[in-house]
């Protein structure tokens, strides 16, 4: 699976508090709390089993009144002595934002809007989104915002032969070019996870994945064989 990452560590950390010296594994400790938005999709489950095989002990996951929790209850019952916590609400509620974010270190934001109409790909992913990193200020608490994006908001025009799309790409600047609403909605969110990492100092890693597949399906073995490679990819300090 192809993954690109884009990391914006702002001069004035949100919270200095946060702040660990290059020796430091990780971020966080085993112990601080992290959150999972949209953990009952393709990704969380993987992502959870990953989180807990590396040791987190202390994870938070945050759903849809009506997501099947099956296989994050099958997952979170294969560890013992790790607290996996299961919140149900929606990232449009100011409140329910709130509640998941409290007291949250880091936060995986998964949760995606639909794409059956521009408006409702905005309102589910982009309103959402910044409804999170409100509530995320209020708290005071967060050391890092991993922002999952997508691969589709590259474009490949202004290419030569073949026309291959990879993370050298830009990132869609003419929206008149979208022409769907998630990719529409993906380059909107991207745009205001960066925008409140520059005007309040919030810490934040944008992931692009190329590709991603339902849990029981063959290319999810390659998905999972990804996140088998551990967290560092969102959890490491700068080496820079």
């Amino acid at each position: 699976m192809t993954m690109n990452v884009i990391t914006e560590e702002p001069a004035t950390s949100f919270n200095e508090t946060a702040v660990l010296t290059q020796d430091d594994p990780h971020i966080i400790g085993l112990d601080d709390l992290i959150l999972i938005t949209g953990a009952s999709g393709f990704i969380g489950p993987a992502l959870v089993d990953s989180l807990l095989r590396h040791g987190f002990r202390n994870l938070r996951v945050f759903t849809r009144l009506s997501s099947n929790l099956t296989r994050l209850e099958n997952v979170a019952n294969s560890y013992k002595g790790t607290q996996v916590e299961m919140v149900r609400g929606n990232l449009l509620s100011k409140d329910n934002c709130l509640t998941a974010t409290k007291g949250t270190a880091v936060i995986f934001h998964l949760a995606t809007g639909g794409d059956k109409s521009f408006p409702d790909a905005f309102m589910n992913s982009v309103v959402t989104t910044r409804n999170l990193l409100d509530a995320t200020m209020q708290h005071g608490c967060l050391r890092r915002f991993v922002n999952i994006s997508s691969f589709a908001v590259y474009t490949n025009n202004g290419k030569g032969r073949w026309r291959l799309l990879d993370e050298s790409c830009p990132v869609e600047s003419d929206m008149k070019q979208c022409g769907d609403a998630y990719s529409f909605a993906k380059i909107k969110q991207d745009e205001l996870v960066a925008e409140y990492g520059k005007n309040f100092g919030i810490p934040y890693v944008t992931v692009r994945p190329g590709s991603v597949a339902d849990w029981g399906s063959v290319g999810a073995g390659v998905l999972a064989a990804e996140l088998d490679q551990g967290p560092d990819w969102a959890l490491a300090p700068r080496s820079d």
